[in-house]
């Protein structure tokens, strides 16, 4: 179970980021390794990535028919053992 004191610095630290593009991807992919809630921590990072870009200006962050097989691929990879995954998904996303 997620420590409250933990999770709010992790946020506060990847919010403070200048580029919020990063910002965006940090935060999906820290909500959807942390597992915070009991289910959907993949759509709720995902809309929370989504929301910074939005509020940003910087469109949607969206996985392609085309490359989802391999973006899954990579996430769970990314959940068993942290391989970054931002590259892939700012590159095809």
């Amino acid at each position: 179970m997620p420590v409250n004191y933990e999770v709010k610095a992790k946020i506060n630290e990847i919010s403070s980021k200048d580029n919020k593009l990063d910002v965006a991807l940090d935060m999906m992919l820290y909500i959807a390794r942390s597992q915070l809630f009991f289910n959907a921590n993949k759509r709720t990072a995902m809309l929370r990535a989504n929301k910074i870009l939005i509020q940003n200006g910087l469109g949607i962050l969206w996985v392609s028919k085309d490359n989802m097989t391999l973006f899954f691929t990579k996430l769970v990879k990314f959940y068993e053992t942290a391989k970054r995954l931002r590259g892939f998904v700012k590159k095809n996303a």
